[in-house]
């Protein structure tokens, strides 16, 4: 991209010498710009005074480098996404065995598990859920 003879704050003060009354030939003259470029500058920085102008610049480099930061972070959270999914593959996946299907896993049912629940009595099917312990007596519909 060409780089431009004036600075922002030049061009800020041409666009204030047009807004005094100043006719725009005699200042692009004077400048040593055309119109259509005073017209250009007049788009870009019209209404803005220097400091206002200085602001935006900042602004505009906080933001660039704001989003330089997050591309450097999205891509470590990918590259840490891939290790974790690399370390913790199942033990098929690992001697070249077939992936297995997600999708068919979480269409199974929910199935409970009753490890050591209960040592040595009968388990409702409730007790399976909320952990609560049932009576033999209870369970099989005995008196007690």
């Amino acid at each position: 991209m060409k780089k431009s003879r004036f600075t922002e704050t030049q061009i800020v003060s041409i666009l204030k010498q047009a807004d005094a009354g100043v006719p725009v030939k005699d200042l692009c003259r004077q400048a040593g710009i055309s119109v259509a470029t005073y017209y250009q500058g007049k788009s870009k920085y019209g209404g803005l005074e220097a400091s206002e102008l200085r602001w935006v610049k900042d602004l505009e480099a906080k933001n660039a480098r704001l989003k330089r930061m997050y591309v450097e972070l999205a891509l470590d959270n990918a590259a840490m996404k891939d290790l974790i999914a690399k370390k913790f593959r199942t033990g098929a996946e690992a001697r070249g065995g077939a992936i297995p299907d997600r999708s068919a896993c979480a269409a199974r049912e929910p199935v409970l598990s009753l490890r050591g629940a209960v040592a040595g009595g009968l388990v409702s099917a409730a007790a399976g859920l909320d952990g609560a312990r049932c009576r033999v007596d209870r369970c099989v519909g005995r008196p007690g």
